[in-house]
């Protein structure tokens, strides 16, 4: 299955002043992709999430989110700091 997700990446817009790239990804998920889940529909619109990687058990330790977190909480479940997903 993940063989099937299609993706392509735009990294743009470098701000030298807060050493930042304004990044896009758009990503095509099958259905099927989600055979596991209970969820049952799929209906187009916007929604928020966010997507994360903890390197927790990693040296050096580190954790990276989509969507830019700016607590001191390591908490990731934050909803306002939820990015937008638009599915089409």
């Amino acid at each position: 299955m993940i063989e099937s997700i299609k993706r392509k990446v735009d990294w743009t817009n470098y701000s030298p002043q807060t050493n930042s790239y304004h990044w896009e990804i758009t990503i095509a998920l099958q259905p099927e992709i989600f055979c596991y889940s209970n969820l049952k529909y799929f209906h187009t619109g916007s929604y928020k999430a966010n997507f994360y990687k903890c390197g927790d058990d990693l040296v050096p330790l580190h954790y990276l989110a989509w969507s830019k977190i700016t607590s001191l909480n390591r908490d990731f479940h934050q909803p306002q700091y939820f990015g937008i997903l638009y599915l089409a």
